[in-house]
């Protein structure tokens, strides 16, 4: 029990993390703008935090790509409006 709970807390606090980050990516790709980094405060000042947010809006980009792919595959169950 001690060790589950240790790693509860983490795992949920980057579960939580990953689907914002989804959510970002999904609505900038349906408004069709992007994300500056080099615009957010503190990250404009450091490299290394500039590559972590990229890194992170890249996380929510794979996550909506994968979703989609997924959901191709299951294409009876999700048919493709025409």
């Amino acid at each position: 029990m001690g060790l589950f709970r240790t790693m509860a807390r983490p795992l949920r606090f980057l579960f939580e993390l990953t689907l914002l980050s989804a959510t970002i990516s999904g609505a900038r790709r349906i408004s069709q703008l992007e994300v500056d980094s080099k615009k957010i405060p503190y990250v404009n000042e450091n490299e290394t935090v500039r590559g972590i947010a990229d890194s992170y809006f890249k996380v929510g980009d794979w996550v909506i790509d994968q979703t989609a792919l997924q959901l191709k595959k299951a294409a009876e169950v999700f048919p493709q409006k025409k």
